[in-house]
Parts: structure tokens; sequence; C-alpha cells
């Protein structure tokens, strides 16, 4: 099922479509769903890699779309602050500079594969989400919640991830070269194979974290100290590995 949802409003929507994309205020009014691209937003059930939701610039403040499958959208430049999106199949979706703040939750979504670089995820809460393989690459999560997310080999390059709480999180064989971790809680992470090539981890929180293998060359330590280890003077990581 697909549905074509007017720049100006909507239609007599059936009410998968309502439920998907407006949410319900005290007052009964219905929120609007527009893409600032297309001027209209397609809605898709069962999505699949040739038919799937398309909203790109589409603003959905606030909107419950808690449990939804928005697998292989294309969401990039929406305005998400405050959703609901926890549960929510996001796997592969295009998310590229969606902002997604304003206390917008993914608990539990599912993000692996998706397309987030340069997108706003500040103060977002990502407990439990699973980001493998995504592509986060100058990303912001500044104070971002990630516990117990699943990161292994995501793209975190130039990501700013100061103030972000990764406790528990697997950030395994994943891209943080150049990432900002200032003051990030790191404790009881797994890094393991990770690159972490000129990252910044000054005053981040580093108790229990396994960086078995890490490649940690001219990288800022949670003390202030530059790693004695020069990049140039190791190999870098194999293709496939640390990279999205």
């Amino acid at each position: 099922m697909s549905k074509l949802i007017p720049r100006h409003g909507f239609a007599a929507l059936g009410i998968f479509t309502v439920s998907l994309l407006a949410t319900v205020g005290a007052d009964g009014v219905l929120g609007r769903a527009t893409s600032a691209a297309t001027g209209v937003c397609t809605i898709v059930s069962n999505p699949t890699p040739e038919h799937h939701t398309s909203c790109p610039g589409g603003r959905l403040v606030g909107a419950n779309l808690r449990n939804r499958d928005f697998s292989y959208a294309d969401l990039s430049g929406a305005d998400l602050s405050g959703a609901n999106l926890d549960g929510a199949d996001l796997s592969h979706a295009k998310l590229s500079e969606a902002k997604l703040t304003g206390g917008a939750t993914l608990r539990y979504a599912d993000l692996s594969r998706a397309h987030l670089s340069r997108a706003d995820l500040s103060g977002a809460t990502l407990s439990g989400a699973d980001l493998a393989r995504a592509n986060l690459s100058h990303a912001s999560l500044s104070q971002a919640k990630l516990p117990h997310g699943y990161l292994s080999r995501a793209d975190l390059r130039s990501a700013n991830l100061s103030h972000a709480d990764l406790r528990f999180a697997n950030l395994s064989l994943a891209a943080l070269m150049d990432a900002d971790l200032k003051n990030a809680n790191l404790t009881d992470d797994d890094v393991y194979r990770a690159d972490m090539s000129r990252a910044n981890m000054l005053n981040a929180v580093t108790f229990s974290t396994n960086f078995a293998f890490a490649r940690l060359c001219d990288t800022t330590l949670y003390n202030g100290k530059v790693s004695s280890i020069t990049c140039t003077s190791i190999p870098a990581f194999p293709a496939g590995v640390g990279t999205f």
C-alpha cells in the first residue's frame, strides 16, 4: 500500500497512514507531513529496495513512529525532532543530514547500514540500537545516549561523539578516524580492532574498555597525551576493516 500526502494537508487517509505520519494532540488535531523537496510524501508498507517510503526533507516533528517499518526509506534532510522511533526498522534508510534532535528516541531501532552522514542526533536516545555498518561520518552525536548500542563496522569518521554515553557499546572494527570523543563514556566498551587514528578522547571515561588491536595512532588519549605511535609508522587496516 502506498499513499501520497499533499503538501497542504491530509485527504481522507487510512488509519495506517495517519498513525504513521501524524500525532494527535489533545484537541484531536492532526499534524501535517510534507516534503520540502518534492511536495509529497509517499508512504509504503512492506518496503523493498525498489518500493519504499520517500519523504526527503519531510517535516515529522514529534511524530509517533514507534515500531514502524522504514527500511530503505528516503528521509534525507527530514526533520524528525522529538520523534518516537523506538523499535523502528530503519535499516538501509537514507537519513543523511536528517535532524533527530529535541529528545528524539530510537531505542532498539534497527539502523543497520543506514546512511546518516552529517545527520544531527545531538542528545538523541539510541539505547540498544543496531547501527552495524551504518554511515555516520561527520554526524553529530554529542550528548547522545547509546548504552548497549551495536556499532560494529560503523563509519564514524569525523563524527562528534563528545559527552556521548557509550557504555557497554560494541564499536569493534568501527572507523573512528578523526572522531571527537571528548568526555564520552566508553565504560566496558568493545573497541576491538577499531581504527581510532587521530581521534580525540580527552577526558573520556575508558574504564574496562577493550582496546585490543585498535589502531591508536596520533590519538589524543583520555589524559591529554597524544599516542606515541604515528600513523605513518604502522600500516592502515586492510580494506573492509573499520570502514563502511
